[in-house]
C-alpha cells in the first residue's frame, strides 16, 4: 500500500512596499504518517521531501526542493508534527503553484500533491489589503525566527476547519498605504468581524481598531467564538473612513464545528409520531417523492435501498383511509430524526435550501441539479473552499477542479469535473483523490480534445 503523508497546506500573500510582494505558504505534516527511522543513538527521526513551483503564463519563476526533518522521537512513532513556513517573493501577477511532499523513509510513497492558482495585485498608488493569515497561536518572539513578522512570533493555523476543541479566530492581516487614502497620521476605523456566507454579520463576534493611517498598518486580533454554531462563514476586515465609507475589504472563509452529531440508533427513534409532524403535512405523493429522491447524495446504503422502492412503488397503494403516504412520510420523517431528533425539520428546510441552490446552478436538460455529479458532490461535502474553472482552452474540454481543504477527517481533497458538450452543463466527475470517490491520475488525458501518440502512455501526473 502506498503511504501518503498527511499534509495541512495554506497559503497568504502579502506587500512589501520597500521590495516585491511576496506569498507564504503554511505547510504542517501530521507526524504519525511519516515514517520514522531509528538513529544511532536510539531515537527516531521522520524527513520529507518538500518541493515547491511556481509558474507564470507556463514558464518557472521559481523552484526549490528541499528536506525537513522532524524533532526526534523516543519511539517509532512520531509524537510531533512537521511544520515549515516558506516566502516567496514575486511581482504582481497571476500564477499558479505547486507543492508536493513525499515522505522519504517510506516502503512505497505516495507524494502529497496540491496545485493551486493566485493572484498577487498590490499596487504601489492606493489601499489594499493583504491576504488574512489564520493563527494557531502568537506571541512574544521565540527561537524560529521563520514564524516572526513585525516583532511578533505567530504559528500558522493551515486550515479552514475548526473543531469544538478551538474556541476563538486568531488571524493577522496588513494594510497597505492607508496614508495615501486618509492622510499621513489621519485617524481611520479597522473593523472585522464574522459574517455568513451571504455576509450578514453574526451578533457580537467582531470588534474595530481606530488607527493612524500609515504606510503599513497591521491588525492582530483574536475573535472568542465559542457559540459561534456549526457551519460556514466569513471572517470580514474593512478599511473603512471617518464617515463610514469602506475603502478597502478582504474575506477569508472558515468553517466551524461546534459539536459532534451522531446519528442516533434506530431503537432511539421508536418513539415517534407520525401524527402532528412536518412529514405528515407534506400530502402531495409526487412532491415527497421528489423529495426523498433528492435526499441520495446524503443517505447512507440502506437508506438509498429503501428509498428506491418507496419512489418508484404504486402510490395509489400507499394511501391509507385517510389520504396519508404513511410509507413515504414515515421514511422522511425518521430520514430526518436520525440527524437531528430535536429539529427534524429545520435540518431538512436547512437542506432543501442547499438543494435548490443546486438545482438551479448545476441542472442538465434531463436532470434535476441533485442527480448531477456536481450536485452530488456539493450537497454531499458541502462548499468547496476553492474551484478553479477552465471553459475556453482550445485544447481541453471544460473542466473545473473543486478543492476541499477539510472533508471529514480528510485534507487537502480534490475533484475534478469535465464536459464533452459545454451546452449541455452536464460535467462529469473523472478524478477525486477522496476516499470511496473515482481515482484515475491520468485524467488530464481525458482532459485533451486532441490526444497525440502515446500521449496517454508518456503523461506524468506530477508535472
Amino acid at each position: 500500500m502506498a503511504t501518503k503523508p498527511a499534509v495541512l497546506f495554506s497559503a497568504c500573500t502579502f506587500d512589501n512596499p520597500s521590495g516585491k510582494p511576496y506569498i507564504e505558504l503554511y505547510m504542517t505534516t501530521t507526524g504519525k504518517s511519516v515514517t520514522a527511522v531509528k538513529k544511532p543513538d536510539g531515537k527516531y527521526q521522520g524527513t520529507i521531501l518538500v518541493q515547491v513551483l511556481v509558474k507564470k503564463d507556463k514558464e518557472n519563476v521559481y523552484a526549490d526542493k528541499y528536506n525537513l526533518n522532524s524533532l526526534l522521537s523516543a519511539g517509532p512513532v512520531l509524537d510531533s508534527n512537521l511544520v515549515d513556513l516558506q516566502r516567496i517573493a514575486l511581482a504582481n501577477g497571476t500564477y499558479k503553484l505547486e507543492v508536493k511532499i513525499t515522505d522519504n523513509h517510506a516502503v512505497n510513497p505516495e507524494p502529497f500533491i496540491i496545485q493551486q492558482e493566485f493572484i498577487i495585485n498590490y499596487p504601489s498608488d492606493h489601499l489594499s489589503i493583504s491576504g488574512i493569515e489564520l493563527l494557531e497561536s502568537y506571541g512574544k518572539p521565540g527561537n524560529e525566527t521563520r514564524f516572526i513578522k513585525n516583532g511578533i512570533s505567530m504559528v500558522p493555523y493551515p486550515d479552514n476547519y475548526f473543531p469544538p476543541s478551538i474556541t476563538s479566530l486568531k488571524f493577522y492581516t496588513e494594510i497597505y498605504h492607508a496614508d495615501l487614502a486618509f492622510g499621513n497620521d489621519s485617524n481611520f476605523i479597522l473593523r472585522y468581524r464574522v459574517e455568513s456566507t451571504s455576509g450578514k454579520p453574526i451578533a457580537s463576534l467582531g470588534g474595530i481598531r481606530k488607527e493612524k493611517a500609515s504606510k503599513v498598518n497591521v491588525l492582530l486580533a483574536e475573535i472568542p467564538f465559542d457559540n459561534l454554531q456549526s457551519g460556514n462563514y466569513n471572517l470580514s476586515v474593512e478599511a473603512v473612513s471617518r464617515d463610514n465609507k469602506v475603502l478597502a475589504s478582504k474575506k477569508a472563509s472558515f468553517q466551524r464545528s461546534r459539536e459532534v452529531l451522531i446519528p442516533l440508533a434506530k431503537q432511539d427513534l421508536t418513539d415517534l409520531k407520525l401524527e402532528g409532524s412536518f412529514a405528515e403535512k407534506i400530502t402531495n405523493a409526487d412532491t415527497l417523492k421528489e423529495y426523498i429522491r433528492c435526499l441520495y447524495p446524503i443517505a447512507d446504503k440502506n437508506e438509498r435501498a429503501a428509498s428506491a422502492e418507496l419512489v418508484k412503488g404504486n402510490t395509489t397503494s400507499q394511501l391509507t383511509k385517510e389520504g396519508k403516504l404513511v410509507p413515504l412520510q414515515s421514511f422522511f420523517l425518521r430520514f430526518w430524526a436520525s440527524r437531528n431528533y430535536a429539529d427534524p425539520e429545520g435540518a431538512w428546510l436547512a437542506y432543501k435550501a442547499q438543494v435548490d441552490l443546486v438545482n438551479a446552478n448545476y441542472k442538465t436538460w434531463n436532470k434535476k441539479g441533485y442527480e448531477t455529479d456536481r450536485g452530488r458532490v456539493y450537497l454531499e461535502y458541502g462548499v468547496p473552499n476553492e474551484i478553479e474553472t477552465q471553459y475556453y482552452d482550445n485544447n481541453t474540454y471544460p473542466n473545473e477542479l473543486w478543492h476541499y481543504y477539510t472533508l471529514n477527517d480528510q485534507r487537502n481533497r480534490i475533484f475534478v469535473f469535465y464536459c464533452t458538450n459545454f451546452s449541455t452543463n452536464d460535467f462529469e466527475l473523472i478524478h477525486s483523490d477522496a476516499t470511496g470517490e473515482i481515482t484515475d491520475y491520468r485524467y488530464q488525458d481525458r482532459l485533451t480534445k486532441i490526444r497525440k501518440d502515446n500521449s496517454y502512455n508518456n503523461w506524468d501526473p506530477t508535472k
